[in-house]
């Protein structure tokens, strides 16, 4: 994003949270790159929130940039930046 959109949040459905619930929040430089299926495999095999973000980083994000760079002839990883926070509840 950039200084001239203003986001406005609006809810549109709460919702109650339980222990064992989990969220990933992430920019598209991280989504982009981790598909879903990937996201859930690493969080059934992680003990923690840091511990599943570094697998999806170490697994997923980064080999998946360096085929991107490969593909693309390029001689350094393009993906511009990524951001991601785990929350567990629990």
């Amino acid at each position: 994003g950039d200084n001239r959109e203003t986001l406005r949040a609006r809810v549109h459905r709460v919702e109650s949270l339980q222990a064992g619930d989990v969220f990933l929040l992430c920019t598209d430089g991280f989504w982009e790159y981790v598909k879903e299926e990937e996201m859930l495999a690493s969080l059934y095999q992680s003990c923690n929130p840091q511990d599943w973000l570094q697998r999806m980083e170490h697994q997923y994000l980064l080999p998946a940039v360096a085929r991107e760079r490969i593909e693309e002839g390029l001689e350094k990883a393009e993906n511009d930046n990524y951001t991601a926070i785990a929350v567990w509840v629990g």
